[in-house]
């Protein structure tokens, strides 16, 4: 093989590594984020299982096992409590659900005119196939 064919497929293959590994690490930040949101306990075993990665690969990447460690001992996975709603924000939200059930109740009906429509152009088209010339 040519030591330029070579170079080149030692290139290709550095890129597809290094591709692969911040992937990799893409995944892990994800799943961390993930389960934080979630309000989940942060763990070792629980970033591998949700990113898809083995632990020991969490293990081999100093940052990421200092993160996991970090959130583990922190209340960072603890989930806030959900704000309640005003009651302003919830008529407003009542008013747009209120549009919308109209604005498809309007719509169902008009499917269903054309629905009865077709099935009797249907039926009458069904009729004149049947009947004697």
């Amino acid at each position: 093989m040519p030591r330029s064919d070579r170079d080149e497929r030692v290139t290709r293959l550095s890129e597809a590594a290094r591709r692969r590994s911040a992937e990799t690490r893409a995944k892990t930040e994800r799943a961390i984020t993930l389960l934080r949101s979630r309000g989940e306990r942060i763990t070792p075993t629980t970033v591998a299982q949700q990113a898809g990665v083995s632990v020991s690969y969490l293990s081999s990447q100093p940052d990421i096992r200092d993160r996991i460690r970090q959130l583990a001992g922190s209340s960072a996975a603890i989930k806030p409590e959900p704000r309640s709603s005003s009651e302003a924000s919830l008529r407003t939200k009542l008013e747009v659900v209120t549009d919308r059930l109209r604005e498809m109740e309007d719509e169902v009906a008009a499917l269903r005119r054309e629905n009865a429509a077709l099935r009797g152009e249907l039926l009458d088209l069904r009729r004149l196939r049947r009947a004697p010339d």
